[in-house]
């Protein structure tokens, strides 16, 4: 049975730019020395203490998150899988609504995470989805033909390296080429 979850989520990030993109969340941890992420685990669990002890989640993730969903209060409207990591949905699969998780170490950085709601998936109707189907279909489409098109020039298009040009190696001068 596939589900829709609902989740809010606390993207914790120390001085670091962030570039994120709908519920998508990147620090850039990934090549920051030891210390950052060691500094950025203590951080969240500091923040997932106050969250326990009946701290305001939304507050802490205006406050803490480096994610765009931070102005929101960490809201990530209703996500499916695939939407996020396959590590954050393993986390957010074992929430029940309501629940906050533990810090989840994930590519870009630190995350809290809560379950707000989880609804059953459906199928929308073919107007709901017209035009992002078009659009799809649109894309496959134009990457086919791109591809049809690179490998007929591949196809057609000799290729003839002139290495008369090329420097010899020291002491290769006079000597035929091996190989």
């Amino acid at each position: 049975m596939r589900m829709r979850t609902k989740a809010r989520e606390l993207a914790l990030q120390f001085l670091y730019q962030v570039d994120v993109q709908g519920a998508e969340y990147r620090a850039q941890l990934p090549s920051s020395p030891q210390a950052a992420w060691n500094a950025a685990h203590e951080e969240a669990r500091r923040v997932r203490e106050r969250l326990a002890a009946g701290a305001d989640f939304a507050e802490l993730a205006k406050l803490h998150s480096g994610d765009l969903s931070a102005g929101r209060g960490g809201d990530m409207g209703y996500v499916h899988r695939g939407m996020l990591p396959e590590a954050v949905h393993a986390v957010v699969d074992k929430l029940a609504p309501g629940a906050i998780s533990a810090p989840v170490q994930v590519l870009e950085g630190v995350a809290i995470l809560r379950l707000d709601d989880r609804k059953l998936a459906r199928q929308r109707s073919f107007d709901e989805v017209r035009e992002r189907a078009g659009d799809l279909w649109q894309r496959a489409e134009a990457d086919a033909a791109w591809k049809a098109l690179i490998a007929e020039l591949r196809k057609r298009t000799s290729i003839r390296v002139d290495e008369s040009q090329f420097l010899q190696p020291p002491g290769a001068a006079g000597k035929g080429r091996a190989g």
